[in-house]
């Protein structure tokens, strides 16, 4: 093994580190992250081995920076060393039963070119896992409004999106959607009939740039919500064409004045476009691909509360990516 210049100490002066998991691997841990009783974030980092020992560089980092090569949004070199906390790494030779034969502790400046990562490479795939969490990156500055706008909506988008695929509700008859504020009662109704170990809650946020929005939900559901995001990034997308046109069509003919002075919906002056409302609703739910969408083109008393529910969907998977594509978010898939 490489001759390391640094200071030999008796033992690593870090105990109580549990591991959190592997973030990459290969016929063993390559890199692992670990955690203090203390809430500080640790990297092993293997580096190289002889016939007795295995080398590996341990640094205190940030987590968002953790989260950041999970996300392959930063090469490993951009943390390892060099965005260690310290001014110096630890260097560990583990023997056969994971015993440190040997503790070094390294400056930055003085670790091996060969001991640190190739420039611009990152982890080969994004470590996922389901660990009941599900984190949102924040790469650009949020406004006070936006860091309370964001959360919401994403909040939203997620319990309207596990009550279609799991809960799979018969209709919304007990949500009644009657627009305007309303929704956000809608919304809110929607996430208290959620189960107790599904609801969305905030687990941690850093608002620094770079930082990070960290929710505890059912990542399955948060996935699908990325995914559905993700249909709206693109200005020209199916998605959003569609959204446009169920919009455009109730704005031309109306329909909002409408059911301010005809609350029957199922009166003959509704009937006449409640066909086309039935059409542009479901080609939008197609388009986002919604799980469990043919509920929402179904489920409320009218053609038009199901067009202004799905539209009140679409509509906050369009402002989470505003935030995407304004660079001042990343959504990991």
């Amino acid at each position: 093994m490489i001759a390391l210049r640094g200071i030999e100490i008796p033992s690593l002066p870090i105990s109580g580190l549990h591991k959190v998991r592997d973030l990459d691997a290969f016929d063993g841990p390559l890199l692992s992250h670990f955690r203090h009783p203390s809430g500080d974030d640790y990297l092993y980092y293997w580096c190289d081995c002889n016939d007795s020992a295995n080398r590996w560089m341990v640094l205190r980092v940030t987590e968002r920076n953790i989260l950041r090569l999970a996300n392959r949004v930063v090469p490993l070199d951009y943390v390892i060393p060099t965005g260690a906390k310290d001014d110096f790494v630890y260097f560990v030779d583990l023997d056969g039963n994971g015993r440190a034969a040997r503790v070094l502790l390294v400056i930055k400046e003085n670790v091996p070119a060969d001991y640190t990562p190739q420039g611009g490479a990152r982890l080969p795939s994004r470590v996922l896992g389901d660990d009941g969490s599900y984190t949102i990156l924040v790469e650009g500055p949020l406004s006070l409004d936006e860091l309370f706008e964001l959360p919401t909506k994403y909040s939203q988008a997620y319990s309207l999106q596990y009550t279609l695929a799991t809960l799979r509700p018969d209709g919304f008859e007990a949500f009644p959607w009657r627009g305007g504020f309303s929704s956000m009662h809608f919304y809110r109704d929607i996430a208290k009939k959620l189960p107790a170990e599904a609801k969305p809650a905030l687990d941690a946020v850093q608002i620094a740039s770079p930082g990070f929005i960290r929710f505890v939900m059912d990542r399955r559901t948060a996935s699908l919500v990325t995914e559905a995001v993700g249909r709206f990034l693109d200005a020209k997308s199916a998605a959003n064409l569609a959204y446009d046109r169920l919009r455009l069509y109730i704005r031309a003919e109306k329909l909002n004045d409408l059911r301010e002075k005809n609350k029957d919906l199922r009166s003959h002056e509704w009937a006449e476009h409640d066909a086309k409302l039935i059409d542009f609703t479901r080609s939008l739910i197609e388009a986002m691909q919604v799980i469990g969408g043919e509920i929402l083109s179904s489920a409320a008393e009218a053609p038009f509360e199901s067009a202004k529910i799905t539209m009140s969907y679409a509509h906050r998977l369009r402002e989470l990516a505003h935030f995407a594509n304004a660079g001042q978010i990343i959504f990991p898939e």
